[in-house]
């Protein structure tokens, strides 16, 4: 297994809320189920490091006011010493149900990912791909769990090469402790297909990862949260952790 420590700092323009897509960052700890009432915008940045990776995306999101939040995920990219942009992502998160007393919230989100990096030096795919999630949330007292799952479609590039398609999925639960801390724990699992190259078929494997974490409010709009993830598969990377904090 290989070794694999994650930082996350996520920083954000001074909003009332704080809200995320989540198909666009699957390893994030929890769920984001909810579409905000005002019409507002978000701007995200992070951080993260990885054995051979460094990475700065940042996100964008804006609240229609209605039952829709469209944004991207675009930034830089390292690998192994070589620097870019990376592949953009553009997409959209929408309220199929509220939440009751009856039953849970439920979304449904989409993206399209167009290959803007420069894939001869490993910092993207060099195809077009897609990506479609679906999810639920529902409250309990004090406790929130949640579910959800989605696919990555990735197409062929020029080389000949299309890495094999992602079905990824979450199942977690949340508590509030104390009005200000959170603990979470979740599992995350990412099934890999088999890829081709020139019409050679690689197998597929698979990822599989304990998360458990917690967040602190320190206000209304501002939350440090942390994460670590444990891999369970010999394809996975062994240790993950994730740290982020918003404004």
């Amino acid at each position: 297994m290989k070794r694999f420590i994650c930082l996350v700092i996520f920083l954000s323009t001074p909003t009332l809320v704080q809200a995320r897509i989540n198909v666009f960052e699957p390893w994030f700890p929890g769920q984001d189920s909810k579409i905000y009432n005002d019409c507002s915008y978000q701007l995200l940045g992070s951080f993260i490091a990885g054995e051979r990776l460094i990475e700065l995306p940042l996100q964008f999101s804006y609240f229609s006011g209605a039952k829709t939040e469209v944004g991207g995920r675009w930034g830089l990219v390292s690998v192994d010493g070589r620097t870019g942009i990376s592949d953009l992502i553009i997409g959209g998160k929408y309220a199929f149900l509220e939440e009751s007393h009856r039953g849970p919230a439920v979304i449904g989100e989409a993206a399209l990912i167009l290959p803007t990096a420069d894939s001869k030096n490993g910092l993207g795919q060099g195809s077009v791909g897609a990506l479609l999630h679906w999810a639920l949330e529902k409250k309990i007292e004090k406790t929130t769990g949640y579910f959800g799952l989605g696919i990555r479609l990735n197409s062929e590039n020029a080389d000949h090469v299309r890495p094999g398609n992602v079905f990824f999925y979450h199942a977690g639960a949340s508590r509030l402790l104390r009005k200000r801390w959170r603990i979470h724990g979740e599992i995350k699992g990412f099934n890999h297909g088999s890829s081709s190259v020139s019409g050679a078929t690689a197998s597929g494997w698979q990822e599989l990862y304990l998360a458990g974490g917690a967040n602190y409010r320190l206000s209304d709009s501002r939350t440090i949260s942390s994460a670590l993830l444990i891999g369970l598969t010999p394809e996975s990377h062994d240790l993950g952790f994730i740290i982020s904090t918003s404004f």
